[in-house]
């Protein structure tokens, strides 16, 4: 028989990095350099100068926020200096960061846009961050290919 799911994978999540700063679920990320080491910034944004590293897996905020979910289960969003996930290492994503102007359609490259969203024009940034699989949805959101 065969392997009829061999091409189908998903991300790896990195759970080693401290967000430097406050960020959107699905941002896209770079590593920080000198005493950021160790921390992920957004793409593009104050801190965020350097190479796409990821997709941030959980949204950021100055001081974090426990939520209810579902079945009464407690989840947490992030404080800026929290550990986070990031989406590393390609996979098959959604998003709904898309950089204001942006008209992404099936098959579009995709960039790092302004302050971690991503957009379908290269501008200054030469790194593509993905492949988008399909146009906006009713909600603003795509499925892409991962790159980073």
């Amino acid at each position: 028989m065969a392997d009829l799911f061999k091409g189908i994978y998903e991300p790896t999540i990195t759970i080693f990095l401290e967000a430097g700063e406050a960020m959107e679920a699905m941002s896209v990320v770079v590593l920080g350099t000198g005493s950021d080491e160790g921390k992920v910034f957004l793409a593009r944004g104050s801190n965020g100068a350097g190479r796409p590293y990821g997709f941030v897996a959980q949204k950021v905020t100055q001081d974090g926020v426990a939520q209810y979910g579902v079945g009464g289960l407690i989840t947490r969003t992030a404080a800026v200096g929290d550990k986070v996930g990031v989406y590393v290492g390609g996979g098959i994503l959604k998003t709904d960061r898309l950089a204001a102007g942006s008209s992404i359609v099936g098959g579009d490259v995709l960039y790092a846009g302004a302050s971690g969203t991503v957009t379908d024009v290269q501008g200054s940034e030469t790194v593509p961050v993905g492949i988008a699989e399909t146009s906006p949805d009713s909600d603003g959101v795509i499925r892409f290919k991962s790159l980073l």
